[in-house]
């Protein structure tokens, strides 16, 4: 019935055997079929209980499941692709350019260790000609110069001058969200973190920790629509100010929200538009609100779908 290679799970096999009687003989199309299949993964109570307050591990169980039931009814199980937790397969042009990345980390740190005799930057930003050295590198996925109005140069030298290196996305996430409190308190406003609510919960729990049970700031998560691709539209910007801001009129806030262009685990991506719109709504409502775009599953797109996606963006700073 189902291939020895070790995957799917021992765990994921016996489920979708017992999830298999549940479902008995299919009816209707491919598509008709696979739906069943899914919905019944999905509506299974059994697994919902074991993995119960375990996001990212019941999401790839599910797919576990669900792609062993797609090949014990001889159905085209390529139509879900399952994604492992902590570790991704990048397409080629992506490789490449995280190799070429390791490549100029490497040789920037002998550079710095022999002029200075250190590879530390006291203002913990990163040195500046390797702040320009990775945004040279991104410019040649997002292509940064080519966007903005003939001002591409310009964005990539704000772009250098203001980001940050970190020694990874959790330290990254964790500065984001300890600075926006800070700002907020310097200014007199209580921080309010917003997101959507359809990706892993690594930003929520940050925030959540960060916000000391609602004494440094509140947290919002944002239901999304089927029809938006599980993504953010400028009528919930709309939506969440009109909500919020009627039921607190005496708080002054700074709101910091986290965007997910490209979802993780959905794999869903943003209409341009989408994204140009809802950042422009956020704008509009709120022209200091802190906008940040988690775009780390971006870099799987290929270069020219990712340029689209932001294009809009990039053109309107």
């Amino acid at each position: 019935m189902y291939e020895k290679t070790g995957y799917p799970s021992e765990a994921a096999v016996v489920h979708a055997e017992r999830i298999r009687g549940v479902i008995g003989e299919l009816q209707g199309d491919v598509d008709a079929k696979i739906k069943r299949v899914l919905s019944a993964v999905f509506a299974d109570e059994l697994i919902k209980t074991e993995f119960a307050n375990t996001n990212i591990r019941y999401t790839a169980m599910v797919g576990e499941v669900a792609q062993a039931l797609l090949r014990c009814f001889n159905l085209p199980d390529e139509r879900l692709g399952l994604m492992t937790i902590g570790d991704i397969d990048l397409p080629e042009f992506a490789q490449e350019v995280i190799d070429e990345i390791v490549a100029a980390a490497q040789l920037y740190e002998r550079k710095f260790m022999k002029e200075r005799g250190t590879g530390y930057d006291l203002a913990a930003k990163g040195m500046l000609s390797a702040r320009k050295g990775v945004i040279d590198l991104f410019d040649k996925h997002y292509n940064f110069s080519a966007s903005s109005g003939g001002r591409g140069a310009e964005l990539i030298r704000k772009f250098a001058d203001n980001m940050c290196l970190t020694a990874g996305g959790m330290c990254a996430l964790d500065s984001v969200a300890s600075t926006a409190i800070r700002l907020g308190l310097k200014d007199g406003k209580f921080n309010r973190f917003v997101s959507p609510h359809n990706s892993f919960s690594t930003w929520h729990s940050i925030v959540d920790e960060r916000s000391a049970g609602g004494k440094t700031s509140c947290v919002h998560k944002l239901e999304t629509k089927q029809e938006n691709m599980l993504h953010l539209a400028a009528d919930d910007i709309e939506d969440f100010y009109n909500r919020c801001d009627l039921e607190d009129e005496e708080q002054a806030f700074q709101t910091t929200w986290c965007i997910t262009p490209v979802g993780n685990p959905s794999g869903t991506k943003m209409r341009p538009e989408q994204l140009k719109s809802v950042c422009e709504k956020i704008v509009e409502l709120e022209p200091q609100a802190i906008i940040m775009l988690d775009c780390t599953y971006v870099r799987t797109l290929k270069p020219e779908k990712a340029q689209v996606l932001m294009r809009g963006v990039l053109e309107n700073n």
